[in-house]
């Protein structure tokens, strides 16, 4: 069984070379947690208001395989190998498949830089006595996040929590856009001021819609404010306009081009974030340093 990761970068696939031993290993480990993944009860299409039970799992039935890691799995061979820099470590997530009735199965597990304990006094207990282990070390983690499934009517992705599956894959394509109304009530509550219904020049396009159907779906304008925005935003030295309202109170001022909306509604769906080791900003989709 070969054992690969999902780059931030191009080539966004990657190859890890793996000793005989680990990939036995491996073998085990990533067909029982396939199993264990496929053993829900009930699966469901997509809904961000629903969180599955643990015996039940969201699908999308022709899933579109745009990285390829299906073609990976079928033809290890083409793949490049992963050469990681212990000082920057920007993968996704890790993925491996199994072959059953000539269809085949990928077991894919979110990173995190938690993962990477080599930046730490690590031992390991072996034959009587601890070992320091030298050079990069990685952890993986014991479930998965994901399965993309080959079927009879073409590929399925089973997940469980739409958060995490975001960190893999770009989903916007599966998720439903805002209606008029939803974004209206989007813009027009507490804290924001000096949006225009109207949007006479012309800012919500399809990805703002989208974008904000899944913020209102996680219902996490309500949980937020200005002032609270404000401090956060700072801390990740992004730009957002603070205004006073008749009460002097804060309030999130409507941006006044598509890109500086699209970096708030990115702020507010928390898909940017800092990098623990780097301190270096990221966007979430992965494709890009900002």
């Amino acid at each position: 069984m070969e054992l690969f990761v999902l780059s931030k970068e191009a080539p966004r696939i990657r190859k890890v070379i793996l000793q005989r031993e680990a990939q036995v290993e491996l073998e085990e480990t990533g067909k029982t947690q396939i199993d264990n993944f496929m053993s829900f009860e009930e699966c469901y299409e997509l809904s961000a208001q629903y969180k599955p039970d643990p015996h039940e799992s969201f699908v999308i039935n022709d899933f579109e395989d745009i990285d390829g890691v299906i073609d990976a799995i079928k033809e290890p061979a083409g793949v490049p190998p992963w050469k990681p820099n212990e000082e920057d470590i920007e993968i996704s997530g890790f993925f491996f498949g199994i072959e059953e009735n000539n269809k085949y199965k990928v077991g894919l597990q979110i990173f995190d830089k938690r993962q990477v304990i080599s930046n730490k006094f690590t031992l390991t207990w072996s034959r009587e006595s601890f070992t320091h282990i030298k050079g990069l070390s990685l952890s993986l983690d014991n479930k998965l996040t994901a399965v993309v499934s080959e079927e009879e009517n073409g590929l399925a992705l089973y997940f469980k929590s739409l958060h995490n599956v975001r960190r893999l894959f770009d989903m916007d394509m599966y998720f439903r856009e805002a209606t008029k109304q939803d974004v209206d009530d989007f813009f027009e509550s507490e804290i924001f001021l000096g949006y225009d219904p109207e949007d006479p020049k012309g800012l919500i396009d399809t990805w703002c819609r989208k974008k904000i159907a899944y913020i209102l779906s996680e219902d996490r304008i309500g949980q937020l404010t200005a002032t609270s925005v404000k401090i956060k935003a700072e801390e990740l030295n992004v730009s957002i306009d603070i205004i006073k309202d008749e009460n002097n109170e804060d309030k999130i001022s409507f941006p006044e081009d598509k890109k500086s909306l699209k970096r708030l509604l990115r702020f507010l769906d928390e898909d940017i974030y800092k990098s623990s080791l780097s301190n270096t900003i990221f966007v979430a989709s992965g494709k890009r340093k900002d």
